[in-house]
């Protein structure tokens, strides 16, 4: 499976993780169509409300453009992933 046919849906989450996650969603695609994609190790995440230590951020091998709510990563400080369908990491 590639890491582009891993969904959720606004069900699998919390109001807020949810509001946090369409958020994180719109700044990615913001930064593609202003073109900030093209710098040198750019990164964009956010924390995740109520779970400490927990970030959204994108997943390995998508593009700015392709992000959406539904195919964030959450993962911990250490980079491992907290929710298997996240698939942060290369497979």
């Amino acid at each position: 499976m590639t890491n582009s046919n891993i969904q959720t849906t606004r069900s699998d989450y919390s109001a807020s993780e949810w509001d946090q996650r369409v958020n994180l969603a719109a700044a990615l695609q913001l930064a593609e169509q202003q073109g900030w994609t093209m710098l040198v190790w750019n990164h964009i995440s956010a924390r995740v409300p109520e779970a400490d230590g927990a970030f959204l951020m994108n997943r390995h091998g998508l593009l700015y453009d392709e992000m959406t709510a539904s195919n964030l990563a959450k993962v911990n400080v250490m980079s491992s992933n907290l929710i298997a369908r996240s698939n942060f990491l290369k497979t």
